[in-house]
């Protein structure tokens, strides 16, 4: 089964986007990534970086590739949301973390009732987000279940879902939760968005968001190993 890290960095090489998959890095020391390949942890690290990195870029004349996202609210068709499981290594997990490519942006999402809801006694808001990732979890609204999602009996593996993502005031996200009933998990949490460098010409900066989500759509309906 495809994991979550080999579905993204399938979708960005396929996509067009070498240079951005190329930007990631690899993991260099696991024997059992091979060949070296990021893993969630590495779409994490980097995904964290973006803002201060690619800014840095910018103010020195170079051309970006990525953006950070500032807000949940923000997140458009083709963005990257990942986190790293905090002391992974020390608890012994396989899993280094998650890493998933956004479908529709949060307001695209809310048809149905899937709309931002206000946690009670915590102060922050969340709102139900539509991805398409590679899991052996069980999501909200899960395309992959033949029941409600609450008792799944899932084909796991590619496939539509949502998770809902936790945020303070500002938007920033502060936690995730895979489903109802599901755990809240606050661990650091990055999004990014890959965009286009200028053309030759002097043209400006094209977002690239839409093709790396036009890939999720077709890879939603083919097996890529």
């Amino acid at each position: 089964m495809t994991d979550c890290s080999c579905l993204v960095s399938y979708l960005l090489v396929n996509s067009g986007l070498g240079r951005h998959f190329a930007d990631v890095p690899k993991e260099e020391h696991d024997a059992a990534v091979q060949p070296p390949m990021p893993r969630a942890k590495e779409y994490a690290q980097f995904l964290t970086s973006v803002g201060k990195h690619w800014q840095q870029r910018r103010n020195d004349g170079d051309s970006p590739r990525w953006a950070a996202v500032e807000s949940i609210w923000a997140l458009q068709p083709g963005d990257l949301v990942a986190w790293e499981i905090p002391d992974w290594k020390a608890e012994g997990k396989k899993s280094t973390g998650h890493v998933l490519v956004v479908v529709e942006p949060p307001p695209l999402a809310w048809a149905g009732g899937r709309n931002a809801t206000l946690i009670p006694a915590a102060d922050q808001t969340s709102v139900w987000v539509s991805v398409l990732d590679s899991s052996s979890i069980a999501h909200q609204w899960d395309l992959r279940c033949a029941t409600d999602s609450t008792t799944p009996s899932c084909v796991f593996g590619v496939g539509h879902s949502f998770i809902r993502l936790l945020g303070n005031a500002a938007g920033e996200p502060t936690a995730f939760q895979f489903r109802d009933g599901a755990a809240i998990r606050a661990y650091p949490i990055s999004l990014a968005r890959v965009i286009d460098e200028p053309s030759w010409d002097g043209g400006g900066i094209e977002d690239r968001s839409t093709l790396l989500v036009q890939r999720s759509s077709d890879s939603n309906k083919t097996d890529i190993g």
